[in-house]
């Protein structure tokens, strides 16, 4: 069985995982300088449990400095099967970090999610981010996140592999959000399909998703 270390998920809703060592959570409540609520607090093993009752903590917290953001997305082309997922990082003003592009063949849909989340959070780590949001339209990647999962299970590596990404020493935040509010990386997953093999990395925009990157950047609604 794999049993999250520690876990914060908001008292408001199940689509929201916080996921904090204990140091950096007191030094998180100081950059927030707001008064924090705590709904619950529970010691159980190995770390600290926190039920935070909070509205529109997300959004501010996003303004401040140093947080990134990743998008992530995963796709099925109905004639070829072949899945992929995707990404895009973005820091706190909505400028492009990196986006990037997977094809690994023939998968689940729920498998390219979860890739698209472990790949979106290596190229994170690797370069050098310690505060982030993940959003993803897959709710139930959010639920294999936030309980046990058997050593059975077919998806245990990559969960695996993904709890153990967003546990590290490092803020992370994972929020389900719907399908309309992540078309960016939904935009970049529809390309995926036609790519080789592998993983592609972009330091700017493609040309395919440049205007709806810009109206993400300026708030707009993708249609």
């Amino acid at each position: 069985m794999l049993t999250p270390t520690w876990r914060m998920a908001s008292g408001m809703s199940n689509n929201l995982l916080w996921f904090f060592p204990g140091e950096l959570f007191t030094e998180f409540l100081v950059s927030m300088q707001v008064g924090v609520t705590v709904g619950m607090i529970e010691l159980f093993r190995g770390g600290l449990k926190m039920i935070l009752f909070l509205l529109q903590l997300l959004g501010r917290l996003f303004l401040l400095d140093e947080w990134v953001k990743i998008n992530v997305d995963g796709s099925c082309d109905t004639n070829s099967g072949i899945i992929t997922a995707c990404g895009v990082l973005k820091d706190h003003l909505k400028n492009w970090l990196r986006g990037f592009m997977l094809n690994k063949g023939v998968w689940s849909v729920l498998e390219a999610e979860l890739w698209g989340l472990f790949k979106g959070l290596t190229i994170a780590w690797n370069a050098g981010y310690r505060k982030i949001i993940v959003e993803a339209d897959s709710l139930a990647v959010v639920n294999l996140l936030s309980k046990d999962i058997h050593v059975n299970h077919p998806l245990f590596s990559i969960v695996t592999g993904c709890f153990s990404l967003i546990t590290a020493n490092w803020c992370c935040v994972l929020n389900h959000i719907y399908r309309e509010d992540n078309r960016l990386a939904d935009g970049l997953a529809c390309l995926e399909h036609v790519m080789d093999i592998g993983c592609q990395l972009f330091d700017v925009p493609l040309s395919e998703i440049s205007t709806m990157f810009q109206d993400d950047w300026r708030g707009l609604a993708c249609s």
